[in-house]
């Protein structure tokens, strides 16, 4: 192709966002497919088992004792498994629908600004990043981000220096947007504070208050009420070091995010560099004060979650700030733009350059989903004990009778707090109220005193679990036996035995 035609058909599809899309949508169907055929680890088990609860007061009780997060992710659930039945698919199926949604929406905010082809660089980024992983995971994040994607999406066209011609409606859009959040996660206050911070910028420029900018940005905010039987009830649980919230998590939550994605970004690097001396270059985007503002404030967002945690000794997890990471994105998409003058042609390049990097890292990483293989055969007449509750609760879904029979998952308060510093899984002791559990919860002590031969399904070096620890002080003779292969996070059987 000549290049005065590559240059007219980057322009082509730099104004037209269709080609991109449709091209994006596929690409989306096919990095999804396999993530979806995945078991149901243990936090999408909570959100299965909720949104299938007989009654929606059933439901909501659920919630507040086990779960702590607002209700949506449930209530989405709840119908998808109404529309396409009670499985893995329909449960993830929101999230799935919600992460599109959000990337998709990055790309029509971006493309007034800069055009199709540059709008579309961020999204291939985050899909190649460590974060595609929840869009196919039912749990919140998926929502959380397609809800502040459409707040942004309606904050800067309510902002911009154009007074918007359907204000009504963006304003039903931000008020929507950030109601969703809410009802999303409990900590999407976090992911609306950059409105209000950019909206103060606003008011101090204009020195006028748009109170009806305000009402969207606030009145979201009663809904707060909500989450305080569930904050009162997540405040009883205790995290691991190694889990909490640290001066550390902060640096290593923006490492993460350019971590995964580096050779997509050296690539591109390279390529825009390249296209600099290009012809028919863009002139850079202007924004208000008041976007560059939301963008900071958004960019530190994960750190006032880490202070803030740091305060109760939670834990911190990079999700909770996954509109940051898009934000991170978007400016790496620039940054980009920036080094090669942002032509259409260069966009073609960068676009090109970042879409085989990430699907030449995708086939490199890939892996074969790992068998169902239970470990029935295995000593058959001994207890099988699971050191870990994440483990446990997947085992008691996916394998067989059998095995469950025979499977037991141990509580004691006491050791965990003192071995693991960790009462994660302390609530397995009443949790057959909300779920159909078919293996057995049973105290340490009450277990020990009825067997003192048994077999330990786990991992020593887990932070959370405090089994072993407490086998150890009490005195167990523990062998490693063997290894299995099954799509859970450990893999090793122990002999154990009490004196």
């Amino acid at each position: 192709m000549r290049p005065n035609r590559i240059q007219a058909f980057a322009d082509r599809l730099n104004r037209d966002a269709g080609p991109v899309l449709g091209l994006l949508t596929v690409l989306f169907l096919g990095l999804v497919f396999q993530p979806m055929q995945k078991i149901l680890w243990h936090d999408e088990l909570f959100t299965f088992y909720i949104a299938s609860a007989p009654s929606l007061s059933a439901m909501w009780d659920a919630i507040v004792h086990i779960d702590w997060q607002p209700p949506l992710i449930f209530l989405t659930a709840r119908l998808s498994q109404h529309l396409f039945g009670v499985n893995e698919f329909a449960t993830r199926l929101p999230s799935t629908v919600a992460f599109y949604l959000a990337s998709i929406g990055v790309v029509v905010i971006l493309k007034r600004r800069i055009g199709a082809l540059w709008a579309a660089v961020p999204v291939l980024l985050f899909w190649f990043s460590f974060y595609f992983k929840y869009a196919a995971e039912a749990r919140p994040y998926a929502l959380l981000a397609a809800f502040f994607v459409l707040s942004l999406h309606c904050y800067l066209r309510l902002t911009d220096s154009e007074a918007p011609t359907r204000r009504t409606w963006y304003l039903a859009g931000l008020f929507a947007g950030n109601l969703g959040m809410m009802l999303s996660h409990i900590l999407a206050p976090f992911s609306m504070m950059p409105f209000g911070v950019a909206e103060l910028v606003r008011t101090w420029r204009t020195r006028k208050i748009d109170l009806s900018v305000w009402f969207a940005i606030v009145a979201p905010l009663a809904t707060i009420a909500i989450y305080l039987p569930m904050v009162h009830s997540f405040q009883r649980n205790l995290f691991p070091p190694l889990f909490q919230a640290s001066f550390k998590k902060m640096a290593v939550f923006y490492a993460k995010a350019l971590r995964y994605v580096w050779p997509e970004l050296l690539l591109g690097t390279l390529v825009a560099a390249a296209a600099r001396f290009a012809p028919r270059p863009q002139t850079a985007p202007k924004f208000p004060l008041a976007h560059k503002a939301l963008a900071a404030a958004l960019l530190v967002t994960p750190i006032l979650v880490n202070l803030v945690m740091m305060l109760t000794h939670g834990a911190f997890w990079e999700r909770y700030c996954i509109c940051t990471v898009l934000a991170i994105y978007v400016i790496c998409a620039f940054l980009l733009g920036w080094i090669s003058r942002r032509g259409s042609a260069a966009g073609l390049a960068v676009f090109t350059a970042v879409l085989f990097a990430g699907l030449g890292q995708t086939a490199y990483q890939h892996q074969p989903l790992a068998p169902l293989h239970t470990i029935e055969a295995i000593s058959p007449g001994l207890p099988l004990v699971d050191a870990s509750g994440l483990a446990f609760l997947e085992m008691d879904h996916y394998e067989s009778p059998a095995l469950l029979r025979r499977l037991f998952y141990l509580t004691d308060r006491d050791s965990a707090v003192r071995y693991a510093h960790a009462t994660l899984f302390e609530g397995f002791a009443g949790i057959h109220k909300y779920f159909p559990l078919r293996a057995r919860v049973q105290p340490y002590g009450e277990f020990t005193q009825q067997h003192k031969h048994f077999l330990v399904f786990g991992t020593p070096q887990n932070v959370e679990d405090w089994l072993f620890a407490k086998l150890k002080d009490d005195g167990a003779t523990v062998r490693s036996l063997t290894n299995v292969s099954t799509p859970y996070r450990d893999y090793e059987v122990f002999d154990v035995t009490l004196p």
